[in-house]
C-alpha cells in the first residue's frame, strides 16, 4: 500500500512539474505586453494602419474576458480606446503569473 502511494506521489510530482515547465510564463507575458504596445501605439497614432489590430484585440479579449469598446464590423475591431488599454494593463498586473505560452499554436493563454 505504501509503495502504491509513493509511486502515485512521484508520478503526480513529475506530471505537475512538466505542466509548469511547459507554461513559459516569460514568453507569454512578453507577447501580451507586445500586443499592448501595439494597442498603445494605435491610440497615440490613430491614423496608423495596422492590419493586425483586429486579431490583437480579439486575442486580448479572449484571454482577459474584457471586451474592447472599439467599434467593429465583419472584419473585426479597429479602434481600441484608452479605457481598453487601462483595463487590459490592470488585468495583466493582476494575472501576469497565470499567463502561459502555447508553443505549438504560438499564442498566450490563461492557465487555470
Amino acid at each position: 500500500m505504501k509503495n502504491k502511494f509513493l509511486i502515485l506521489s512521484v508520478l503526480a510530482y513529475f506530471f505537475i512539474s512538466s505542466c509548469v515547465a511547459q507554461c513559459n510564463n516569460k514568453k507569454a507575458t512578453s507577447a501580451f505586453e507586445q500586443d499592448l504596445k501595439v494597442v498603445e501605439y494605435l491610440i497615440i497614432n490613430p491614423s496608423a494602419n495596422r492590419k493586425d489590430i483586429p486579431v490583437i484585440i480579439e486575442r486580448i479579449e479572449k484571454v482577459t474576458a474584457i471586451q474592447s469598446e472599439s467599434d467593429g464590423n465583419y472584419l473585426g475591431k479597429f479602434h481600441p480606446t484608452k479605457d481598453d488599454l487601462k483595463k487590459w494593463i490592470g488585468w495583466l498586473n493582476i494575472n501576469k503569473d497565470k499567463l502561459c505560452w502555447n508553443k505549438k499554436e504560438a499564442r498566450y493563454y490563461l492557465a487555470l
